[in-house]
């Protein structure tokens, strides 16, 4: 079994697309966001991964049809393109899991019920004990506003991951107009709002890749 394994000399190497490499990166992804935010009963994490990859997978059922819509429109840009938002989609809820696993292994009740008890002992304490008890209550709360810090990241990647959701729905919804009968003034009103959206996608997409996402 192990031979069978190794690559023989006398043969061109094995090359994989880059499609390919993606599409197997994004199965990882998927799966692993899909066991995470289970595990952690993370309901947020849950509804953007699934609703973001139902655009996406929505969207690729469209491309059977891409020899009609091919001659109307650049479909392999809009591929290209939505690829590229979904895997900034991902990137962005794995960003997501693992913030919300820091927090989960962080009991914050206890941090806020033991700051509190401390500042009342702070009241009747001696001056042995204040500088002491002074400390633990300013780490105390420098750990609240590192949670702090976390939940309002958390809100920002989902937020990031929900634009690069909304850009493939946007697309989706304009490409099957392109299929129906329709006179000329609707049909370039339709071309015309599908270039908005493919417009808008890049955008977005290119924000990301400035910021280095």
């Amino acid at each position: 079994m192990v031979n069978q394994l190794i690559q023989k000399k006398d043969r061109p190497p094995i090359i994989k697309l880059e499609s390919q490499v993606v599409y197997e990166t994004n199965i990882l992804v998927e799966k692993k966001l899909q066991d995470g935010f289970t595990s952690l009963d993370y309901q947020r994490g849950l509804k953007n991964i699934n609703s973001l990859k139902v655009e996406y997978d929505n969207l690729a059922k469209l491309y059977i049809n891409r020899d009609s819509i091919g001659s109307l429109v650049n479909i392999d840009r809009i591929k290209k393109l939505t690829d590229s938002l979904y895997y900034q989609g991902l990137q962005f809820l794995d960003n997501t899991l693992s913030l919300v696993q820091q927090l989960a292994v962080t009991d914050v009740g206890n941090i806020v019920s033991e700051t509190g008890e401390l500042e009342g002992q702070l009241e009747s304490c001696n001056d042995v004990l204040k500088p002491i008890i002074t400390e633990r209550i300013a780490k105390n709360k420098k750990a609240m506003a590192t949670i702090k810090e976390y939940n309002d990241r958390i809100d920002e990647t989902l937020s990031q991951a929900g634009l690069c959701k909304d850009s493939i729905r946007e697309i989706r919804l304009e490409l099957p107009e392109l299929l129906t009968y329709k006179s000329k003034d609707e049909y370039d009103k339709v071309v015309f709002e599908l270039n908005t959206r493919i417009d808008f996608a890049q955008r977005v997409k290119e924000a990301y890749i400035k910021e280095g996402i």
